[in-house]
């Protein structure tokens, strides 16, 4: 075999620079491996933190769900009360058309008191008929006087005088007719 050929300045060169081309790559390659170590490890923390944003917002999430079921179910008792307070207005508006339909009912009875008396005086026979009809009709529609309780005191005596008289008036003029 032959003599191995002398190395050129250049090709030592080129020998070094490779060697330490590859040395330095081995030490980029040591970094790299380290820097993606570091970011797997970022990328997990950073998986982890969403993870637990993406939890806290599923609990927001149920705590409102929560907080609108209480809402709706305080919702639907103050419609309830709604409604037994409108009811309940509704049945005092009805008990006052009542009443003023019992008042202006007394003020006819009164009128045709008044009439029949009137009456009496020059047909004592017809106006004994139409105050006994006015008796029987007074009694049929069950006027008392505990239907006027809700009035004011002079309302109320005014009421009894009306109801008293059409009894007072049929008991007169039976008595005159006999």
């Amino acid at each position: 075999m032959g003599k191995r050929p002398k190395e050129s300045v250049v090709g030592i060169g080129t020998a070094l620079m490779s060697a330490h081309n590859a040395k330095k790559i081995r030490s980029m390659g040591k970094e790299f491996n380290q820097n993606i170590n570091g970011l797997q490890e970022k990328m997990e923390m950073n998986q982890a933190m969403m993870l637990n944003g993406i939890r806290s917002v599923a609990e927001l999430q149920v705590a409102t769900m929560s907080g609108i079921y209480d809402i709706n179910l305080e919702l639907k008792e103050l419609s309830k009360s709604q409604w037994a307070l409108i009811q309940h207005f509704e049945n005092k508006e009805a008990e006052k058309d009542k009443l003023s339909d019992l008042v202006m009912f007394l003020r006819k009875i009164k009128k045709e008191v008044d009439k029949i008396s009137k009456i009496s005086l020059t047909h004592p026979v017809y106006a004994t008929y139409m105050s006994e009809n006015l008796l029987e009709m007074f009694t049929a529609q069950d006027i008392r006087i505990e239907h006027f309780k809700r009035l004011p005191r002079s309302d109320i005596d005014w009421a009894e005088q009306i109801i008293e008289s059409v009894e007072n008036l049929h008991n007169q003029l039976i008595e005159n007719l006999g």
